[in-house]
């Protein structure tokens, strides 16, 4: 029989560094062209002269992401068998395009903590694995959703790394940049280009120079959290990273680590039976449920385990019971099957709840078709359960 105990989950440590605003304010964003010409006149010559002309190219100044957001909080408590699922937003602080891979560490547990899914995944949209983030700067003042910015070279629909449809931080503010339709982005070789945003979010006010940096989000998973250990306390470790891999400059690594804990408690799921008709007994270690409407039967109250006996046209007793951790559960269901050669008993389900949520015996309706509402793929809701409530569903099934 599973044992109610409590166990804390010491989970995820996430690498990233955690900055307010960027180590490169202002900064000349990566690709620019920086012409510079010079002019020499001389008599004959006074109008025009003749020029020399250099160019410089600014290169990318990798930089560690920041994190916008986090989800969810970093105490949470998860029945044994759950999944975790936590959402990071992650901004650009770089002066151009990056890309960020995500990576984790083996999963390592103290003592006997069993059932961990090993390793985590991270889903971060079309590109598994790797987080590609744009950034820019505003080459012109103004209060505009129509934001002009150095050109990066190549006429296309990016600038930058920034497309139609990318999410944007200006001054603090989250932006949308327009489809590509509405003119998102118009990109030109040389010279400027320019941004196009909607209007669901207001009119930003830029200045020249202001930062213009991506965010994205990425989902940590863990299917398994594990299942509950013989020790009164278990603790689980991994470490996500993410990383910088911007070239020819080296990217640094990420400096924010985040500590997620989990406590990790048994969600007690048990079936038993009885034979309604007759006093045969089973083996295992039978429990008793006797609530004054359950109905008596010859066979008592007491239901096992295993191992009743039961002989054509008996009728027998389900009983299946549902303790509750100390954080509840949610989207609750009970799909159940009946057992070959078995009739189920129209009317007979019945649900109760005791503890935290108390309700009576009450009897649950037949579905149409066929008859027993249990049955699956969708099963009979129990919805939200509450912290430390027991539910109990009884249902009688004839022996063909």
């Amino acid at each position: 029989m599973p044992i109610l105990k409590n166990i804390t989950l010491l989970i995820l440590t996430v690498l990233f560094s955690l900055m307010a605003t960027s180590v490169y304010a202002a900064g000349t964003p990566a690709q620019t062209l920086l012409q510079a010409t010079a002019t020499l006149k001389y008599d004959g010559n006074d109008v025009t002269g003749i020029t020399a002309s250099v160019d410089v190219k600014v290169q990318l100044i990798p930089a560690i992401v920041s994190i916008v957001e986090a989800q969810p909080a970093n105490t949470l408590s998860l029945a044994q068998g759950s999944p975790y699922e936590a959402t990071y937003i992650i901004q650009s602080n770089a002066n151009g395009p990056d890309t960020y891979t995500v990576s984790f560490a083996t999963l390592v547990a103290s003592g006997d903590l069993a059932g961990y899914s090993d390793p985590p995944t991270a889903s971060v949209g079309v590109s598994s694995g790797a987080i590609s983030l744009g950034a820019t700067s505003a080459s012109v003042a103004g209060t505009s959703l129509i934001i002009t910015v150095p050109a990066d070279g190549i006429a296309d629909d990016s600038v930058n790394g920034i497309e139609a449809n990318d999410t944007l931080i200006i001054n603090g503010a989250k932006y949308t940049v327009e489809t590509v339709g509405n003119g998102g982005v118009v990109d030109n070789v040389s010279g400027t280009s320019t941004i196009k945003l909607t209007a669901a979010n207001g009119i930003p006010t830029v200045a020249a120079g202001t930062n213009i940096f991506e965010y994205k989000s990425f989902t940590v998973n863990i299917a398994n959290v594990g299942s509950s250990p013989t020790s009164a306390s278990q603790t689980l470790t991994t470490t996500v990273n993410v990383t910088g891999v911007a070239t020819p400059l080296p990217s640094p690594t990420s400096a924010y680590s985040n500590t997620v804990v989990i406590t990790v408690v048994p969600l007690i799921f048990e079936k038993y039976v009885r034979n309604f008709t007759t006093s045969q007994t089973g083996t295992g270690t039978p429990v008793s449920y006797s609530s004054a409407d359950a109905g008596g039967g010859t066979g008592g109250t007491m239901f096992y385990p295993a191992q009743v006996q039961a002989v054509p046209g008996d009728i027998l007793e389900y009983y299946l019971r549902i303790t509750t951790p100390a954080a509840g559960i949610t989207n609750a269901k009970i799909v159940d099957q009946l057992a070959a050669f078995t009739t189920y008993v129209v009317n007979t389900t019945k649900v109760e709840f005791t503890g935290t949520t108390s309700t009576a015996l009450a009897a649950v309706a037949d579905v149409a078709d066929p008859f027993f509402p249990l049955t699956g793929p969708s099963g009979y809701p129990l919805n939200t359960i509450t912290p430390t409530t027991t539910v109990h569903i009884l249902y009688r099934v004839s022996v063909d």
